[in-house]
């Protein structure tokens, strides 16, 4: 009979990576996106882990911040209405989110800026690497998440 060790990040490491390299001002739409270098070596470290979830609640703070700072990179609440139209999102939904109260951390995930800068564009485009997709033999389904206690 073998037995399994089972890895996983506690909730401390999830928050840490969080707050770790908060300043992300030399991204630009224009020019690669500039993959977090803590975050290439955390998830290399943490592969070992069954749970790649957790890799993917990572992934996607990090494709909000981007997003969060190509908005605030707009000089006017206007010139961010016609960039996303430019990019694909609708003029209602867009003028919607645009115009409305939201701050830059708030609109960095409404439907028109995920529309506009999608996840494929990340990816592709931009050349972000996604560890979560990568399959290996001790991880877990995606869908499964662990409850850390």
């Amino acid at each position: 009979m073998s037995r399994w060790v089972t890895f996983r990040l506690s909730r401390w490491v999830i928050f840490r990576l969080s707050l770790l390299k908060r300043h992300v001002s030399s991204f630009r739409e224009d020019n690669k996106a500039h993959q977090p270098e803590w975050y290439m070596g955390w998830s290399s470290y943490y592969r070992m882990t069954q749970y790649p979830a957790q890799l993917v609640k990572i992934e996607s703070h990090i494709r909000r911040r981007l997003r969060s700072r190509l908005v605030a990179q707009q000089k006017g609440r206007r010139h961010l209405f016609e960039k996303l139209v430019k990019r694909g999102a609708s003029w209602q939904v867009a003028a919607k989110a645009v115009y409305s109260n939201k701050r830059r951390w708030a609109l960095s995930h409404t439907r028109a800026v995920d529309a506009a800068y999608p996840n494929r564009w990340f990816i592709g485009e931009m050349g972000l690497k996604v560890r979560s997709t990568e399959k290996h033999q001790h991880w877990f389904d995606i869908r499964q998440w662990v409850k850390v206690t």
